[in-house]
């Protein structure tokens, strides 16, 4: 249940997360492979 702001923010990354992590093997990415996730990265 989203009782603030915060709870709203935190819900819509985990989807949107969610959703990258099913089209992240289409896309191409040029140069060496990374050390992290990019789910990492953007925390």
């Amino acid at each position: 249940m989203l009782t603030d702001f915060a709870d709203f923010c935190l819900y819509g990354y985990v989807i949107i997360d969610e959703l990258y992590q099913e089209l992240a093997p289409e896309l191409v990415r040029r140069g060496p492979a990374p050390r992290v996730s990019d789910s990492e990265v953007s925390c």
